[in-house]
């Protein structure tokens, strides 16, 4: 349904030039208003993208980390106009009603990042719920067929995201649904990327 859902608003929506990434925004409740668990799409479009980088704070960043790294500016969803609009129909909002409900529940109980925690995507210290939310994400996304009435560049990446990923957690959501050969040629410098964001 998901899935679903996500072509219907690709295949209706109007973009001001091609789109270079679709980013599903996973929320379990934290990043939302109201706390609620909510799937939005994210689209960025290279003209776009262009202007923004003309900005004094973001001119200066050298082509390699601006194109070759998962976590500079180009590839936060937050920098995009079209950023987690919300997609999904009534019926499906109503099909996901009882899992958001397990997710309260859930937080509820839980005690978000012990010292155990590992920080991966999804964190070790996450509820089954939450994780079940996450995997409903990817496996529609996966899922999901990019309308040829799009437009999009050749190197379109399709990728999974959630609020204040880190840069290992960022990389290991796009590796959800972005194939190993794709992803290395798309970001050949990913491991200094994360060495980057751990100082």
């Amino acid at each position: 349904m998901v899935a679903r859902d996500l072509e219907r608003h690709l295949n209706d929506v109007s973009l001001g030039s091609a789109a270079f990434a679709i980013a599903l925004w996973i929320d379990e409740g934290y990043g939302s208003a109201d706390e609620r668990a909510i799937f939005g799409v994210s689209i960025g479009t290279v003209a776009e993208v262009d202007g923004m980088r003309a900005a004094p704070a973001l001119r200066e960043i050298p082509d390699d980390q601006w194109y070759s790294r998962p976590c500079s500016e180009r590839w936060n969803s937050g920098n995009w106009a079209h950023i987690v609009e919300q997609f999904l129909t009534p019926e499906t909002e109503q099909a996901l009603d009882p899992l958001r409900e397990a997710i309260r529940i859930d937080e509820d109980l839980l005690e978000h990042h012990r010292p155990s925690c590992d920080f991966g995507w999804p964190c070790s210290c996450e509820s089954t719920a939450v994780r079940r939310w996450i995997e409903v994400g990817v496996a529609a996304l996966a899922g999901t067929k990019v309308p040829a009435t799009l437009p999009t560049t050749p190197d379109l990446l399709v990728f999974a995201e959630s609020p204040d990923l880190s840069c290992a957690q960022r990389i290991t959501a796009m590796r959800r649904t972005i194939d190993a050969a794709r992803f290395h040629e798309t970001f050949p410098a990913w491991q200094a990327a994360c060495q980057d964001c751990r100082r």
